[in-house]
């Protein structure tokens, strides 16, 4: 559930920044990108490693 959560959060920040640049014509300043790439990253590092396996009640392999 967690990482359904995290992507979908992901998402939500990079379609604010996108409706803002390509419906507004709104330049994000420099935080709102740090903050976009930052859950970006930490979303793709989430999903990189464990997506495939059938992990646990505490993130270990079952």
């Amino acid at each position: 559930m967690g990482r359904i959560l995290a992507t979908y959060g992901a998402i939500s920040v990079a379609g604010s920044l996108a409706w803002g640049i390509g419906v507004d014509k709104v330049k994000p300043d420099r935080n709102g990108v740090i903050g976009a790439k930052i859950c970006l990253v930490c979303v793709g590092c989430d999903h990189g490693g464990s997506s495939s396996r059938v992990t646990g009640r505490w993130g270990r392999v079952a």
